[in-house]
């Protein structure tokens, strides 16, 4: 078997709109030729990077004008990968737990610029800095905690929950003052996750399904990866530079809101449409009334010194 050259099952998505669609979609008439193009690209791409396959869904308005796979949802066994096929979408997960907790933030029950501690008694990582960590900063990128917490990350197969995974963080100390720099962390996505469990009282993988997996109708997404997923789930391969290929492991993050996500393309498009609903739009009312640019910028940056901006959110 020729060596995949990447580490994660890759995807691409183009979205407008969302309408209910099979496992594939020819090309509408007015697309075809970008479509030509399109599917040109992919497959020198695919060669060219030895990609062992990915799926896409381009959407026109409401309109699925084409969705498709490429390639093997499993290069060993040879299996097709479709537009059903559900991958592990990685950071992408952070999305979906940001705006679960901007959905929180809009009802009252949580506030952006309020101490973590505030909701979290028991979360005190060692901060000499003086400035306590707040929500913004944590969705942000701006806590100043590590990148990964010492346990739960993702080359930690342990079974460990997002409460031994938050409390870990308490053995480490802030790399920075928070809201100072920017510096991706992971753990600090986790401990939002878990502030989005005390609010709710609720799991966290269950907190998510009612804030937005049900409501958006997203029936192949999970943060559990259930048996309905698993039988449709991209096999990832990994590869070591002496030449072996194995199958890449496959078990929960116990940092899970900043990485557990499984879903499809399809999915994905129907999650990208909400952005685009206006107020009075048939069907759900917008995601998040303050989905704007404005107000993006609002939520991710206070024009304070440091702050690069507008700082997006994920």
């Amino acid at each position: 078997m020729e060596k995949p050259k990447l580490l994660f099952h890759p995807f691409v998505l183009l979205a407008l709109g969302w309408a209910e669609v099979p496992r594939e979609v020819a090309p509408a008439p007015d697309v075809i030729a970008a479509v030509g193009d399109l599917e040109a690209f992919i497959r020198e791409e695919m060669e060219a990077q030895e990609l062992p396959g990915l799926s896409i869904a381009l959407l026109a308005g409401d309109r699925v004008v084409w969705a498709r796979g490429f390639g093997y949802a499993d290069a060993g066994r040879k299996t097709p990968a479709g537009a059903d096929t559900v991958y592990r979408v990685a950071s992408i997960s952070k999305l979906f737990t940001d705006v679960a907790l901007l959905k929180e933030v809009e009802a009252g029950r949580l506030d952006l610029d309020a101490p973590v501690r505030s909701y979290l008694e028991d979360f005190h990582p060692r901060n000499p800095f003086g400035k306590e960590v707040t929500l913004r900063h944590l969705l942000s990128h701006h806590s100043g905690l590590v990148r990964e917490p010492p346990a739960g990350h993702y080359f930690d197969p342990a079974p460990v929950g997002l409460g031994p995974t938050v409390a870990s963080l308490n053995e480490t100390e802030l790399v920075y003052a928070p809201e100072t720099r920017f510096k991706y962390s992971n753990a600090g996505v986790a401990v939002a996750g878990r502030v989005l469990e005390r609010v709710t009282g609720l799991r966290f993988e269950d907190a998510i399904e009612k804030s937005l997996l049900v409501p958006l109708g997203l029936r192949d997404s999970s943060f559990l990866l259930p048996r309905s997923l698993a039988g449709r789930l991209a096999t990832g391969w990994m590869w070591t530079y002496d030449g072996r290929v194995f199958e890449a492991p496959e078990f929960l993050l116990g940092m899970g809101p900043a990485g557990n996500l499984s879903t499809t393309v399809l999915d994905l498009v129907r999650f990208a449409r909400e952005w685009w609903r206006e107020e009075g739009d048939a069907g759900n009312a917008p995601i998040l009334r303050s989905r704007r640019a404005s107000n993006r910028r609002r939520w991710g940056r206070r024009g304070r010194a440091g702050w690069p901006g507008p700082t997006a959110m994920g």
